[in-house]
């Protein structure tokens, strides 16, 4: 007889641009992976068009919580920051006191650069509601693409088989985006971009140090 087939995994909601399903937080996932559930627009499993074949944006990438570099992101999506921003505003931690946010992102370039030009931000929205905001440049946060962007902290190609064939693939910028003004308490980060759109993987909110951090997701 066949196996009885699994029952799909549990979703936390769907995509914006295809209604694919978002796969839910890992059970013990730290709230610092902030979650990106209301502004993902795709899933790991919405397909694009490439080569003449279907196939799923995110797979066979790395997904879930992952650590690369020096931190951990939640990975269960994209979402796209434009010049309006990424649709909502993203909570942080109560009571968690923020020194930077750590973010994996592609941007989008007009025309390959090898110098350094912002081409986002990111808001920092304080309880007391203030904000601040600190630019994404390309050659230091983010990639410009025109072969001076080895100061850029960069990880795994988005599309890992492609890289495996000897194909062109991208890499994810991870910048270290500090608070400018870390003694205030943070609601919540946007990003937004000054042209075009930025893909954002996961953001990840860095405690200060000294701070205690809950190491299950409080939801």
């Amino acid at each position: 007889p066949q196996p009885e087939p699994l029952p799909p995994p549990p979703a936390a909601g769907r995509a914006l641009l295809d209604g694919a399903p978002i796969p839910a937080r890992a059970p013990g996932t730290p709230p610092r992976l902030l979650d990106l559930d209301k502004v993902y627009v795709v899933a790991p499993d919405s397909t694009r068009n490439s080569s003449k074949s279907q196939r799923p944006f995110l797979r066979p990438d790395p997904g879930g919580v992952q650590h690369l570099l020096d931190s951990d992101y939640d990975i269960r999506g994209i979402a796209e920051a434009g010049t309006a921003g990424l649709g909502a505003c993203i909570a942080t931690p109560d009571g968690m006191p923020v020194a930077a946010i750590r973010a994996l992102v592609l941007p989008t370039v007009p025309v390959a650069t090898t110098s350094e030009h912002a081409v986002a931000d990111l808001v920092f929205r304080y309880r007391d509601g203030g904000m601040a905001s600190v630019p994404l440049r390309t050659t230091r946060e983010v990639q410009g693409f025109g072969g001076n962007d080895q100061d850029v902290p960069q990880v795994f190609p988005v599309s890992v088989m492609r890289a495996a064939l000897g194909l062109g693939a991208n890499t994810l910028a991870a910048p270290r985006l500090a608070n400018p003004d870390p003694g205030r308490a943070v609601a919540c980060v946007d990003l937004r971009s000054r042209g075009g759109t930025m893909l954002v993987l996961a953001l990840t909110a860095e405690a200060a140090a000294g701070t205690v951090t809950s190491t299950a997701d409080s939801r």
